[in-house]
């Protein structure tokens, strides 16, 4: 049974943190059953082995026995599927496997001491749970116009915002401001903001171009396009769909780089505390510009520009669209994410501090809704091993076991 990598994961988490369903645990049993050595069962259930083993020697006991056991037992396991013809060669998978077994059904009495690591890893999570810190409950957005005046979006009522300044400006629904095309108005430039703890809030431009706008981001706009190149300037994670105007180029800026466009889609991201900007293309085809070095891209590229080279910009193909899409899908997106990368997105949505409470070099794959608490998150990083984590408020503590 051949299952891509990404499913196994999911099915493995899912199992072992009870949340899999009859159908999802079926299949997990099905593909333990034909696993290969050196699958992701072996580097998975390692890892749990690793993280929950008390300090007792178990290598006399006999886990291929314990393994048929378990799955044969339907007080324990009631949904396994009849045995099939089986030959596992690999005896320490089989012992890994009745450890994952042996976790997700609770039977903790076969390896627990009196301070066993599985009681400690409970009571840390338990006391992340109390600690807890929700996703973003709304959009916090606030929009500046020309003479400096703020508008609170969030409080602001549905439609028109004429009576609050914004003459061609409307409030559709949350999350959603659109401008109306009018030539007769005065050329200003208004600025919208997203700040950490944000949803992500959606801008429709004078011209017709859609913007999406990720948590601690900004963009500062025209209010109208009477003429010329249709320039904005944008700082952290911003997502463009820009309509296409004949003889109209359209100029994104984000920290000295320059992005130009006719028409098309893609991703800038320019935080400044990331180690470089990031522009991925789409759909359509863009020029990216810094200094006197400029590089034009295809659908699927990227152009990296790091802070700490000179102005070279380097351009990766093939790249894994949805990671780089995740924000605006609602999900977080991980794929070999580097621990510094993956907490910097969870300060910035749960608008919380991270602190390092040493040095780490893991690096974690996986999917998760945005809309999880920030416990699930940690709990999930958690199971990977040598990494652990404590809340204090609006602080979040990394720390190795």
């Amino acid at each position: 049974m051949s299952l891509p990598k990404e499913r196994i994961i999911y099915l493995l988490e899912a199992y072992t943190s009870q949340r899999a369903t009859a159908q999802e645990e079926q299949e997990l049993m099905e593909w333990m059953q034909e696993a290969q050595e050196n699958s992701e069962l072996q580097i998975y259930v390692q890892n749990l082995w690793d993280q929950y083993r008390p300090q007792t020697d178990f290598s006399n006991v006999n886990w291929d026995g314990m393994f048929d056991r378990i799955t044969q037992n339907n007080k324990v396991f009631s949904i396994a599927p009849e045995p099939k013809t089986r030959h596992i060669r690999w005896p320490r998978i089989a012992a890994a496997a009745a450890v994952l077994l042996l976790i997700a059904t609770g039977s903790y009495f076969l390896l627990t001491q009196k301070q066993s690591r599985q009681t400690v890893a409970k009571t840390q999570r338990q006391e992340l749970l109390h600690k807890d810190v929700a996703p973003p409950a709304g959009n916090k957005a606030t929009l500046t116009l020309a003479n400096g005046k703020v508008i609170i979006l969030d409080s602001a009522g549905m439609g028109s915002l004429v009576n609050k300044g914004a003459a061609n400006a409307s409030k559709l629904n949350e999350g959603e401001l659109v401008y109306a095309p009018n030539t007769e108005m005065k050329l200003e430039y208004h600025t919208l903001n997203v700040p950490k703890g944000s949803r992500p809030m959606q801008l429709h431009l004078a011209d017709g171009s859609e913007v999406w706008l990720n948590s601690a981001s900004s963009i500062r706009f025209p209010n109208v396009f009477n003429g010329g190149a249709r320039k904005v300037v944008i700082t952290g994670e911003v997502y463009f769909e820009v309509a296409k105007v004949t003889g109209k180029g359209f100029l994104v800026e984000a920290n000295g780089a320059t992005t130009e466009v006719l028409g098309t889609h893609f991703n800038v991201n320019a935080y400044e505390n990331e180690p470089g900007i990031k522009v991925t293309l789409l759909e359509g085809a863009v020029n990216v510009r810094r200094a006197d070095q400029s590089a034009k891209l295809a659908p699927g590229q990227q152009a990296i520009l790091r802070s700490t080279q000179d102005d070279r910009i380097e351009v990766a193909s093939n790249v894994n669209i949805e990671e780089v899409m995740a924000w605006k899908n609602g999900t977080f997106e991980f794929n070999e994410t580097d621990i510094q990368s993956v907490m910097r997105q969870i300060e910035r949505w749960y608008d919380v501090e991270v602190v390092f409470e040493g040095s780490f070099t893991q690096h974690f794959n996986g999917t998760i809704p945005r809309q999880a608490n920030v416990s699930r998150i940690l709990n999930m990083l958690e199971k990977t091993g040598g990494v652990r984590f404590s809340i204090d408020g609006k602080k979040i503590l990394v720390k190795k076991y």
